[in-house]
């Protein structure tokens, strides 16, 4: 069987889900293959972007007949005619409306269901209606993409599954452990002003309110002198992060980092801040048990459905009472078995060839 997935672009923390699925097909007997352009300009700058065995490149161009964007892709000829194709679940995915362009048998797509991250509008829910008709089955992130998906826009039930999502945090969780049991941990702490510190994790850009973070960063430094944040990460806007280094002190600028350092840095951590938008980093935030901390200013990703009352804190989105609330979790941190609960990469990798195959 050859299965096709196309991508807008792989970025390093979707290469170990890819990677585990290419396993998984392979021991099958099954072709597997993923088509992905190239990140975009904000994208690029996070410096995530992958090569694999199983990845294909392939160009991609965004067109707008009539004022209405589209994504347009063109394929190799090894990926036409795939039993099974696994594409967007996006209105704007020109390739999601052409079966019969690229003579794919079954078509499955792919994405969050609900507008999460969107204004939610009537036409544009309408045309997804439409689209899902066309296909074949359709896989969401989470249970309330899919109850979306089956209530407001009456899907068929069977023909929705929630596969879930997930990183690779083993490494994580190791390192988090190792630090803690060989006191790397206290070194670390005590390394940036002995506490308690948080973390911030993700690309340093638009969507994560990078101003705001520096500003609450430079109210829990001001208040209290031994706290400072932790940022993990590269984006356009990493010379802000680096300027509030150098002026304030407010700020340890770490640039990227891997999943172990990561790990070790979170046991030097009492909370990640995250007061934009909340994503993948809810699945982090589980494994080594720290509580993420936001504000209502944006739209959270599916995967903040994960995290529990506990587990994702809405603070005030001013900078100094977001420190204050803050600093106040942060002294006294709610238990680990509080947080919430979330997938393992190797279940939602299972539930993506089970969708798949069956398919």
């Amino acid at each position: 069987m050859k299965v096709v997935v196309t991508q807008p672009y792989v970025p390093e923390y979707r290469q170990p889900l890819f990677a585990r699925i290419a396993e998984l097909m392979r021991t099958s007997g099954h072709d597997f293959t993923v088509l992905a352009g190239r990140p975009s300009a904000e994208q690029a700058a996070r410096g995530d972007g992958v090569d694999a065995p199983w990845l294909t490149r392939v160009h991609s161009t965004t067109v707008a007949p009539g004022g209405v964007e589209w994504t347009r892709r063109a394929l190799p000829e090894a990926a036409r005619g795939a039993d099974v194709l696994v594409t967007e679940l996006d209105v704007k995915n020109a390739l999601a409306w052409t079966r019969g362009i690229h003579g794919a048998r079954r078509v499955v797509l792919w994405g969050h269901g609900m507008p999460y991250v969107t204004r939610r509008r009537a036409v544009v829910e309408s045309a997804k209606r439409r689209l899902i008709a066309r296909a074949d089955h359709v896989m969401t992130y989470t249970d309330g993409g899919r109850a979306y998906l089956v209530h407001d826009l009456r899907c068929r039930p069977d023909a929705v599954t929630a596969i879930g999502n997930s990183t690779d945090t083993a490494p994580l969780v190791a390192a988090r452990d190792a630090a803690a049991a060989t006191g790397r941990a206290r070194e670390l702490i005590a390394e940036h002003g002995g506490g308690p510190h948080a973390l911030y994790v993700g690309g340093l850009d638009s969507s994560k309110g990078i101003p705001f973070l520096l500003d609450a960063a430079r109210a829990l430094h001001g208040a209290h002198p031994n706290s400072v944040l932790l940022v993990c990460g590269d984006g356009s806007e990493r010379r802000a992060v680096e300027h509030a280094q150098v002026s304030s002190g407010a700020v340890r600028s770490l640039g990227r980092v891997d999943r172990a350092r990561l790990g070790e840095l979170s046991a030097a951590s009492a909370a990640i801040w995250m007061p934009g938008r909340v994503g993948l980093v809810a699945v982090d935030a589980l494994a080594v048990g720290l509580p993420v901390l936001t504000t209502a200013r944006h739209r959270n990703a599916p995967e903040a459905e994960y995290l529990s009352a506990e587990g994702l804190r809405e603070l005030p989105p001013r900078p100094a009472a977001f420190a204050e609330a803050a600093f106040a979790i942060m002294s006294d941190p709610p238990a680990r078995d509080l947080l919430g609960n979330a997938p393992s990469l190797d279940q939602v990798a299972a539930r993506f060839v089970d969708v798949v195959l069956s398919a």
